[in-house]
């Protein structure tokens, strides 16, 4: 009996073989069922030494049989497991498997009995909570890592969940070419059912009738329809088909005890990894610990103790087994809704004193509880609640990239506020609102006509602003000036920020000066002053690193690494690549999509192809997954000018023509040196190419944003670095659809 392949459980299978090498030992395994403890297992047995079955006649090894596996599922009846046993400890074997000891009769207790009868004698169990026998080793078998969607195909097909998903799909009968964003639809299945093995083979089973795109569709409407076996095509040999991961998870939560039981409902109000003390205020018990440990002992709610404080969450596919059986109770809703305004008024706080790397980190952190506190606000008319959870939820989707729709969501929350101007607090985080609505929707502009219409109104908020004090006016200026990326006339952002750092500075906000010191270099690169530029870079720099604020010195690192000239003395400059990865590791995808570009633009200038390519494509995967189209526009243009390198005209063509949509507010963002080359490339397009190259140009900028970005991740990244000999054209999706097998983008 072969094991399948354990994908992923390298770390884990090391510890069991370190584990087993002490004579005697008794070990355990447990995992949320689906885990695939008996196929780690068999794994590990496999590797340690040959195996029988007892209820074979003989083995057919060659070699002396040293272990032996009883199935604790097929000894169910009283004495079963203690004959089987018996068997296998009758010869010389010295190591036995038994699977699901928790299936059998008297389970812990036989396997006690034996360990007193041959104290040599190692045991390996598998069990869905420990045995709680003197002596024993518990190995808990985590779910698969959860692969991000974002990173490279190469490295997604690496991703042991992927992998398994491909696999399982491929003996399926689907197609086994799965890339670009069916890659990214795979590796979002994943994650949506936790990353366990078997909820990943059994939507996997289903690939050869539904593409990713749609089993990702059904899973987040209907879950429990993709988590059973597909029905009567399954045959026993495929390995998913007699396992029923929804009945297993019913067994599971009936073993646990009614407060234990009712904890887990009470935890499906929370949507993200939470510490104690957030469980016991949401709940309102002060009693949660034992049940904690219950829940987690039985692998229904996972511990995360990585930080220096514990977390918990609720299993993916627990959280969809259990919603399925009810919903939570309207005071439990009440409760968390407090609670997740506690939490956005401490990120407040925290924003206030100029911890704005951190107020954004603990809103992302709760960020689905804070956005269900949100909606719940609204729809109770709870204007105050509304407001606090929209200003701490805005950093963090202003980070991730503004996209269409979120302006009218933060107008919804300013519409809710009353007309009484009485209370100071209030009326300004009403303007601070007002101010985020008009930049988010500078951000989501299409053209520069758009953007300019933003300019008056966050002038008329300015003044009110002004009128509430110098702490009001900041909070305001912050959050306008940052509309300057677009602008074409940008005379006015640059004397809000200059106002503003005068606010800053006598209101001693160190962190509001060094991002408003960056945008000022920022400006003063983009109308052509280097000098002044690096002026301000140094001096954000510098302010930076006194306040041992990693987050907030990416930016101004970023800004003198584009500016002309050696670095300055005294600071140490990383090079751009391990910029954009630094820039990962803080989560921060707005200067990550500013940063990115950079680097590609740099290594194109460098010579270095590929380099700028896989910027490239990385920033534009990130621009679909977030939906801030306006972001797919600086990729977009390096890939142009890379094609145009290679002599690959007509995709240079193609590129030319999306590009051409994003003009008009990319333009103004650009410093001089890289918009006069882009002009100079262009010219160049089209004195080589003539009519023909009007009409690829034509082709590319007929297609929809969305038809663009997914033309462009079409493309493999290695025929982004040499020229086209075959000529071959992009086949264009007819109008008003999608490439095959793409998603619907939100």
């Amino acid at each position: 009996m072969d094991p399948s392949t354990p994908y992923g459980r390298d770390d884990v299978l090391r510890r069991i073989l370190e584990e087993l090498e002490a004579p005697g030992v008794l070990l355990t395994l447990t995992g949320l069922p689906g885990s695939g403890t008996s196929t780690v297992a068999r794994a590990a047995l496999s590797l340690t030494a040959p195996s029988c079955d007892p209820d074979t006649p003989g083995c057919e090894s060659d070699r002396p049989c040293t272990s032996c596996t009883v199935e604790g599922r097929v000894c169910r009846s009283a004495g079963a497991l203690e004959a089987a046993l018996e068997r296998c400890s009758s010869t010389d074997v010295g190591l036995i498997l038994v699977e699901d000891v928790h299936h059998a009769v008297d389970g812990p207790a036989v396997v006690e009995d034996l360990r007193r009868s041959r104290p040599g004698l190692s045991l390996l169990l598998t069990a869905r909570t420990p045995v709680g026998l003197p002596g024993e080793v518990v190995v808990r078998v985590p779910p698969l890592p959860l692969p991000d969607p974002l990173d490279a195909p190469e490295r997604l097909r690496a991703e042991p969940a992927v992998h398994l998903f491909l696999d399982r799909a491929a003996r399926a009968g689907a197609p086994v070419d799965v890339d670009g964003a069916d890659l990214a639809d795979v590796a979002r299945i994943c994650r949506h059912v936790g990353g366990l093995p078997l909820a990943v083979e059994l939507v996997a089973a289903r690939a050869a009738t539904y593409s990713p795109s749609t089993l990702l569709h059904l899973l987040r409407r209907a879950p429990g329809q993709l988590l059973r076996p597909p029905g009567r095509r399954s045959h026993p040999s495929d390995g998913v088909a007699d396992h029923d991961l929804a009945t297993a998870l019913a067994w599971s939560v009936a073993l646990l005890d009614e407060s234990a039981r009712q904890l887990l409902f009470d935890l499906l109000v929370l949507g993200s990894s939470v510490t104690v003390d957030d469980v016991e205020q949401v709940t309102g018990r002060d009693d949660v610990v034992d049940d904690l440990a219950a829940l987690v002992d039985v692998h229904l709610v996972e511990a995360d103790h990585e930080g220096r404080v514990s977390r918990f969450t609720v299993a993916p596919v627990v959280r969809d087994h259990l919603r399925t059986m009810g919903t939570p109770s309207d005071e439990l809703r009440r409760r968390h809704r407090s609670w997740a305004r506690r939490v956005a008024n401490d990120c407040l706080q925290l924003d206030e004193s100029g911890s704005l790397s951190e107020a954004r980190r603990r809103a992302a952190a709760v960020e689905p509880d804070l956005t269900g506190a949100l909606d719940a606000a609204l729809a109770d008319g709870d204007a105050p609640a509304a407001t606090d959870l929209a200003l701490a939820l805005l950093p963090v989707w202003f980070a991730r990239g503004a996209v269409p729709g979120t302006a009218d969501r933060v107008a919804s929350v300013l519409s809710t506020l009353g007309e009484d101007t009485s209370d100071v607090a209030a009326e300004t985080r009403s303007l601070v609102l007002a101010a985020w609505v008009q930049l988010l929707r500078a951000e989501t502009a299409s053209s520069a006509a758009d953007v300019s219409a933003v300019v008056p109104e966050l002038t008329r908020i300015r003044e009110q602003a002004r009128l509430r004090g110098d702490r009001a006016l900041l909070g305001v200026t912050f959050v306008a000036v940052q509309a300057a990326r677009s602008m074409v006339d940008r005379e006015a952002a640059e004397a809000w920020a200059r106002e503003g750092h005068s606010l800053a500075r006598r209101l001693a906000d160190e962190a509001r000066l060094v991002r408003i010191e960056t945008w000022l270099g920022m400006l003063a690169h983009q109308r052509g002053d280097p000098v002044e530029a690096a002026k301000w870079a140094r001096s954000a720099v510098s302010r930076a690193h006194r306040l041992d604020d990693p987050g907030l010195a990416l930016s101004p690192t970023g800004l003198l690494l584009s500016l002309p000239g050696p670095p300055p003395d005294g600071i140490e400059l990383p090079d751009r690549t391990r910029l954009v990865d630094l820039a990962r590791q803080h989560g921060d995808l707005r200067t990550l999509d500013w940063l990115e570009p950079m680097a590609a633009f740099g290594a194109l200038g460098a010579g270095d192809l590929s380099t700028a390519v896989r910027h490239s494509m990385a920033t534009l995967r990130r621009t679909g997954a977030s939906g801030a189209r306006p972001r797919a526009g600086p990729p977009l243009m390096c890939l142009f000018l890379v094609a145009l390198q290679v002599q690959d005209l007509p995709c240079a063509g193609r590129l030319l023509g999306m590009v051409a949509r994003h003009l008009d507010v990319l333009r103004p963002a650009l410093p001089p040196a890289v918009a006069a080359v882009f002009d100079q490339a262009e010219e160049a397009y089209h004195a080589a190419t003539g009519p023909e190259g009007v009409r690829e140009v034509a082709w590319g900028a007929h297609l929809s944003h969305d038809e663009a970005l997914d033309a462009a991740l079409a493309r493999s990244p290695g025929a982004w670095t040499g020229p086209s000999r075959s000529g071959r054209r992009w086949a264009r999706p007819p109008p008003g659809r999608r490439p095959r097998g793409t998603p619907t983008r939100g």
